[in-house]
């Protein structure tokens, strides 16, 4: 449900792609131009385990420049437009902040200048 609100949002803008990979992790949805991950989270995100995870899986996506927007699987259930319209509001906040690149990724391992070790 909320896939078909985000690409509404195209209008805007604002692209998304789903189930992007980032690293060894597969998100949800993916904002490039600003990015903005957008995590669904259900009942599994509540244990323990699940919390542990998404610390460090939040932890990675942040090293890497990316906000993680994490949102509450019956959020989208009770109004995807709604969860979509947050989305856009944190996404157009994004682009207002000039101390954030917005293109671009950081050099991943292999990558930059010659001579440089990783």
């Amino acid at each position: 449900m909320l896939w078909y609100e985000l690409r509404e949002l195209r209008t805007h803008g604002l692209k998304f792609r789903r189930q992007a990979p980032i690293g060894p992790y597969i998100v949800d949805f993916l904002c490039p131009s600003v990015r903005l991950v957008v995590e669904v989270d259900g009942d599994l995100h509540e244990t323990g385990p699940g919390k542990r995870h998404d610390a460090n899986r939040d932890a990675y996506l942040n090293s890497l420049g990316y906000v993680v927007l994490r949102i509450d699987e019956p959020d989208v259930t009770h109004s995807a437009w709604h969860v979509a319209q947050m989305v856009k509001e944190k996404a157009e906040h994004l682009i207002g902040d000039p101390s954030r690149p917005l293109r671009g990724h950081p050099p991943l391992k292999g990558e930059g200048n010659a001579g440089e070790q990783t």
